[in-house]
């Protein structure tokens, strides 16, 4: 089952703010290579904003949380 990692128009533009970057675009693109899908967020009757989101790899978790389970029982 996928999971993903969700950011709303605050939260990329509070991101956005605490980088220090001075062009929008190029922070963007930024947050498009680290792995995240930039996407419009409709609202009626105002300015579209944006909503992100990036597919988590929790194969790490499981075998994490595996390996507990694992040395508990020996």
């Amino acid at each position: 089952m996928k999971k993903f990692e969700y950011m709303r128009n605050d939260d990329i533009h509070k991101r956005y703010d605490d980088s220090g970057m001075k062009d929008f675009t190029v922070f963007m693109n930024k947050l498009g290579a680290e792995g995240w899908e930039i996407m419009p967020e409709p609202r009626p009757n105002s300015f579209c904003g944006y909503f992100a989101r990036r597919e988590i790899d929790d194969s790490n978790v499981q075998r994490t949380i595996r390996r507990e389970v694992e040395y508990s029982r020996a």
